[in-house]
């Protein structure tokens, strides 16, 4: 008996540090933004049967909102609140628990196949952003309505 415990240990012991060992992914990473490519991603506005704007990128992540300066229920417990910033154009601020998280600038150009995004706002250590992403139109034909693919991103 004494020499099945024995043997028993001899093989669990380095199993069991095997396992112990750090994961590869366990650690501080930090992105390269010189090689990092963010575009291709889409997202869609459609018109809900509510009259209300709809978004949705695909995903989870879908809500309703009007642009008449209401404040909407959006995506992970935020709220945002759209008005109008001319013919073409949006403005929107996100807030968290009744903080502002950042305000967005939408505009779309002139012949309706580019919206181009501004997000700014306040990091929380304080320092400041201001981040452009640029997306043509995939499907639709006029305003905001339709699919949009990113096609560069400044961050």
């Amino acid at each position: 008996m004494r020499k099945l415990l024995l043997v028993s240990a001899f093989l669990v012991l380095p199993a069991l540090s095997a396992f112990a060992a750090d994961s590869p992914w366990v650690g501080t990473w930090k992105l390269d933004l010189a090689k990092s490519k963010f575009t291709g991603d889409t997202f869609t506005y459609s018109k809900s049967e509510n009259g209300l704007f709809h978004y949705s990128d695909g995903s989870s992540t879908s809500f309703d909102f009007g642009v008449d300066g209401k404040e909407y229920k959006t995506a992970f417990g935020q709220t945002g609140t759209w008005t109008a910033a001319g013919a073409n154009a949006w403005d929107s601020v996100t807030k968290l628990n009744g903080s502002v998280l950042n305000n967005e600038h939408s505009q779309l150009s002139p012949d309706g196949k580019t919206l181009t995004i501004t997000d700014s706002g306040t990091k929380p250590d304080g320092s400041t952003f201001k981040d452009e992403a640029v997306y043509t139109r995939v499907t639709g034909t006029a305003g905001f309505i339709g699919k949009w693919r990113s096609t560069k991103v400044s961050v």
